[in-house]
């Protein structure tokens, strides 16, 4: 299924099996931006959404893993993150492929490789594990869930 701009829901559970193989798709990203040298200065810019002008999407699965992992956010102000905190993300462990792979200093091009190669992982992930692959947008996805 393609974006849509109606919010996502939660799967009803993630196996450890699946939970392991995300972990090792983020992994494998995260050493991939380190190799380019894209280290997080704390800015927070990539989590204050519409004041940097972008917008989070994420899947079902990523949604669900990441509030398995962060718990639930406080409200999120002014289209900023709910799990920003004085620069610092509260849920990095958990943080979708999108927060994985935006990076304010990074070179767009560098940007756009990543997110084609890794979202294709995840579409091969959805697709193993016969997984519904809905998209969604963060804030609103977790605007319906309260």
């Amino acid at each position: 299924m393609g974006p849509r701009h109606a919010p996502i829901p939660l799967l009803p559970s993630v196996d450890v099996p699946i939970r392991r193989e995300l972990q090792q798709l983020y992994d494998e990203l995260d050493k991939e931006l380190s190799a380019l040298g894209a280290a997080c200065t704390a800015c927070g810019d990539c989590c204050r959404f519409t004041a940097f002008g972008h917008e989070l999407w994420l899947t079902s699965l990523e949604l669900t893993v990441l509030l398995d992992a962060a718990g639930p956010p406080g409200p999120a102000s002014d289209g900023t993150c709910p799990f920003q905190s004085e620069g610092r993300c509260t849920a990095r462990d958990g943080r979708a492929l999108g927060c994985r792979i935006f990076h304010c200093r990074l070179d767009p091009s560098a940007m756009e490789r990543l997110h084609e190669t890794f979202m294709e992982r995840l579409r091969e992930l959805h697709a193993r594990h016969d997984l519904d692959m809905t998209w969604g947008e963060f804030l609103s996805s977790l605007s319906a869930l309260r």
